[in-house]
């Protein structure tokens, strides 16, 4: 899958306030979009899942990863995401599946801390404009991965996500959405999960893997259903 057809769009089309940054993924080991390339080379994440974080992080995390030599990620949304929903356990894991870990909200933080919601750090004016238009570059993704299953991590997505001019306001865990936007078109299931930076006690993380267990079995009704 070729992401370098969403720098344009990454650059030119997203409303970044002063509190964010564009970056590109320059980070050359495992990790989320866009710091990384989010998905494996040795498997094109195309007609898989789709992961759904919140945002980068901050700048200065990104900066000290990024370039030669390779570095994975190392903060915490990233270690607990690798071990419960790539641990080393085919058939109770995504490891083996198509997967393109990504980002709902683009750019870096300048400053500051990578916890709480970065919407509280910025104009209400200011988070339209920049909401709207990470709204519009998910699609872009949705589009360029064509995902059957969209992991939607934490309360502060759900709370974007969940009204009426995105994916509507009536709550369930799971719904089936299609995405139409420039004359294209895209259905997928989208299910909603914790943020695994929450994931700290033993009991939320055996938790977390029977919710991926279930994103496993999500995903594989509807590829046989696909074939």
């Amino acid at each position: 899958m070729d992401i370098k057809r969403l720098s344009d769009a990454l650059r030119n089309q997203i409303a970044y306030p002063e509190q964010m940054s564009y970056v590109e993924p320059g980070i050359l080991g495992q990790g989320f979009y866009p710091g990384c390339r989010g998905f494996s080379s040795q498997r094109s994440p195309l007609g898989g899942v789709m992961l759904l974080g919140r945002d980068f992080g901050v700048k200065s995390y990104y900066d000290g990863l990024v370039g030669s030599p390779s570095r994975n990620e190392t903060a915490l949304t990233w270690r607990h995401t690798r071990d419960i929903y790539f641990a080393q356990s085919p058939h109770r894991s995504l490891i083996d599946l198509p997967v393109w870990c990504t980002n709902y909200l683009m750019g870096v933080r300048l400053d500051g801390s990578a916890k709480g919601n970065i919407k509280e750090r910025i104009s209400s004016s200011e988070w339209v404009k920049y909401e709207d238009s990470c709204w519009g570059f998910l699609q872009k993704q949705i589009f360029l991965q064509k995902p059957l299953v969209i992991v939607v991590f934490g309360e502060d997505n759900r709370s974007d996500l969940m009204t009426n001019k995105r994916l509507g306001s009536n709550w369930t865990q799971t719904l089936q959405y299609t995405f139409e936007s420039d004359r294209k078109s895209h259905s997928a299931f989208v299910t909603f999960v914790d943020h695994p930076h929450s994931l700290i006690r033993n009991t939320a993380k055996d938790a977390a893997r029977i919710e991926v267990k279930r994103i496993r079995e999500l995903y594989e009704s509807q590829a046989q259903g696909n074939r």
